[in-house]
C-alpha cells in the first residue's frame, strides 16, 4: 500500500476512499470511520474535511450506538468516481508476504488460502481461510481487523486449527469445499492441500 499513501498523501485518506468506495450506502459516524480504518480521529477529520471539499463524501446524519451524530456518504454524483472505485478495486493494498506477516502472529500458520473479495466475487462464502496450530483467537481477530482496515471492508474469514482442517477436508466439509471448489489463491501453504 506504501505507493498508494504516497499517490493519495497519507495511509489514513486511502483507507478511508475504500470504506466509503466498498460501503457506498452505508453512512459513517467520524468515530466508527476512525476505528474502521484505525486512525486518530484528528486525522480522520481532516482527511474527510478534504474528501469533501472535493465532493467525494457528504454530510449524512446518522445513529452511532444511541446517539444521533452527523456521518458522511459516498456522494455519487462524484465526476470521477467510476474511475478511483476502478482503481482503487485493482490495486491491492496488501502484498501477500505482508498479510502472511500479519497472520504469522497469530499462531503457527499452516495455510492461507483467499477468495471472495481478494478475487472479486462478491457471492463466496468466505474471502480467507486461515489454518493453523497453537492459533491465538485475540491475536486472530486482531490481525483481521488490521487487514479489514486496509482492504476497507469486513472479511468473511474461517480458522481452523491443522487437525480439525484435514478432518474437513477428509469429510467435504461444504465450507471448506466451497472455497477449494470456486476460485481461490492459496498464498501461504506448508500442507500441500489443494
Amino acid at each position: 500500500m506504501d505507493i498508494l499513501e504516497k499517490l493519495f498523501g497519507g495511509v489514513a485518506k486511502v483507507r478511508m476512499m475504500r470504506l466509503f468506495l466498498f460501503n457506498p450506502d452505508t453512512a459513517f459516524p467520524m468515530p466508527k470511520i476512525a476505528k474502521r480504518i484505525k486512525a486518530k480521529q484528528g486525522d480522520v477529520r481532516k482527511e474527510l474535511t478534504v474528501l469533501e471539499k472535493i465532493g467525494l463524501v457528504k454530510r449524512k446524519a446518522t445513529t452511532y450506538g444511541r446517539r444521533k451524530m452527523q456521518g458522511y456518504v459516498l456522494d455519487p454524483s462524484f465526476p470521477y468516481l467510476e474511475m478511483l472505485d476502478k482503481f482503487l478495486t485493482s490495486a491491492r493494498p496488501l502484498t501477500d508476504k505482508e498479510m502472511i506477516r500479519k497472520l504469522s502472529r497469530c499462531g503457527k500458520i499452516k495455510m492461507v488460502v483467499l477468495a471472495g473479495i481478494f478475487l472479486k466475487d462478491p457471492d463466496s462464502r468466505a474471502d480467507m481461510l486461515v489454518v493453523g496450530d497453537q492459533l491465538k483467537p485475540k491475536a486472530l481477530q486482531n490481525a483481521i481487523s488490521a487487514i479489514e482496515a486496509d482492504m476497507g471492508r469486513e472479511l468473511n474469514f474461517a480458522a481452523f486449527e491443522t487437525p480439525d482442517f484435514k478432518y474437513r477436508m477428509s469429510v467435504c466439509d461444504k465450507l471448506v469445499r466451497d472455497i477449494f471448489d470456486y476460485p481461490h489463491i492459496t498464498i501461504h501453504d506448508k500442507i500441500s492441500v489443494s
